[in-house]
């Protein structure tokens, strides 16, 4: 979480410590239309991209960004266990766990669903860094 009035260079100062940590930067288009399900849709491309690509990526999301307390919720589910409920079907979870199963079985583990399920997770949770750049005045962040 980087908090500081507008205009401080929250963003700037997280974009450059992910060019210096190799990661890529991902942030939201939020627009008029933008609601909680497109939200849920990006963080599930972006668990496809960290988890089964393998990729590191900073989601970048600033306060303005936030039209829906659940965006947070989401958030806080990916700090607090690496899993947001109710993200994938259980065919896009079969699929992903298909993806990983190789990959799984060549860390010498099981390739049990539950095994290649928790490699995933563990990869999103070790490549997907969310970073919050959030003004201390205003609505939002209180």
């Amino acid at each position: 979480i980087l908090l500081g009035l507008g205009g401080s260079g929250k963003q700037s100062l997280a974009r450059f410590a992910a060019f210096l940590s190799g990661f890529d930067v991902v942030q939201i288009q939020a627009g008029p239309s933008y609601g909680y399900n497109e939200f849920k849709a990006e963080l599930a491309q972006l668990y496809m991209k960290t988890g089964v690509g393998n990729k590191q990526i900073v989601f970048l999301l600033a306060d303005w960004q936030v039209s829906d307390d659940r965006f947070l919720m989401c958030i806080n589910d990916l700090l607090s266990n690496g899993s947001v409920p109710d993200m994938f079907t259980d065919d896009e979870r079969t699929n992903i766990i298909n993806q990983v199963r190789h990959e799984v079985r060549q860390t010498g583990l099981p390739d049990s669903p539950d095994y290649c399920w928790r490699f995933f997770l563990s990869r999103v949770r070790e490549n997907l860094r969310p970073v919050l750049c959030f003004s201390p005045t205003g609505d939002a962040f209180r």
